[in-house]
């Protein structure tokens, strides 16, 4: 199984550096500005970016003046990446004090499908969609509020890739969470196993555990003690196979951390600028 781990969406917040900030939206450089329009409150101004990155400004005193937010991985991997990451580069240059205030990571796995796996975590709120022929297609773990929220997807389906096997585990970490990605692994909380059901002897626990793999919503509809028994049954049963996502993110962990700081710098190194 071949997997991927990056980042896959950052949201900076900072302080405004007023001249270089007034600079950026002004000159336009590199033509990285493809258009302005109001934004929701607190922000006064959106600045819309050619590659789907936005950059928001606000003139309200309680909150930080600039946000920006964009996708590393849709920086250009051909001749023009260089002018590509230059102009985001100055779009995050035009902060200083930065906080991430959301950060998105994703492991793609390839040659492996999620489908076939049960996906164990301890959240109650699930949301799950499949498709016509009962087939798993996005699984969510958390509230769509929460600072703490996955989404799990056929990444080939999406992209309409048909005859390969793509799929995506994406966590997303908004507000206090951001800082603990130095300190914690947030994928400890999913797993993907392929659990040996036909080692339970009492059928009906049997067909009830079944049912509730096949039907991952139901588990919110039952009492929580009834959800609790069969969770544990679940978790002491063998294993056919599993796929250990948090393994596979500490792997690459030094490396997620480094590009988060190497981002961050061009907005710390204007700490000094009064």
């Amino acid at each position: 199984m071949k997997s991927k781990v990056s980042i896959d969406r950052l949201t900076i917040l900072g302080d405004e550096v007023k001249e270089r900030f007034e600079q950026l939206i002004n000159n336009n450089n590199f033509g990285f500005i493809e258009g302005t329009g109001f934004a929701k409150f607190p922000y006064d101004k959106t600045y819309y970016m050619i590659d789907g990155s936005v950059l928001q400004y606000s003139k309200n005193q309680k909150t930080r003046a600039l946000r920006y937010e964009f996708n590393p991985n849709n920086i250009n991997p051909n001749e023009t990446e260089k002018t590509h990451r230059r102009a985001v580069e100055g779009c995050i240059s035009t902060m200083k004090y930065p906080d991430l205030s959301r950060i998105d990571i994703s492991i793609d796995l390839y040659d492996v499908d999620l489908s076939e796996y049960e996906i164990r975590h301890e959240s109650v709120k699930t949301v799950c969609y499949k498709s016509g022929a009962g087939k798993l297609e996005t699984y969510y773990i958390g509230a769509p509020d929460s600072n703490l929220r996955f989404r799990i997807y056929d990444k080939a389906k999406e992209q309409k890739i048909e005859g390969k096997n793509w799929w995506r585990v994406e966590v997303q970490m908004r507000g206090e969470v951001c800082g603990w990605i130095k300190q914690v692994n947030p994928f400890e909380q999913v797993k993907f196993v392929k659990p040996m059901l036909n080692s339970v002897e009492d059928i009906r626990t049997k067909a009830m555990l079944f049912y509730l793999q096949q039907n991952p919503n139901e588990w919110g509809k039952i009492s929580k003690n009834i959800r609790s028994k069969y969770k544990k049954i679940l978790n002491t049963l063998p294993s056919e196979k599993e796929i250990n996502v948090a393994d596979l993110y500490e792997k690459s962990a030094d490396k997620i951390i480094k590009e988060l700081n190497e981002w961050l710098y061009f907005a710390k190194r204007n700490n000094v600028i009064s």
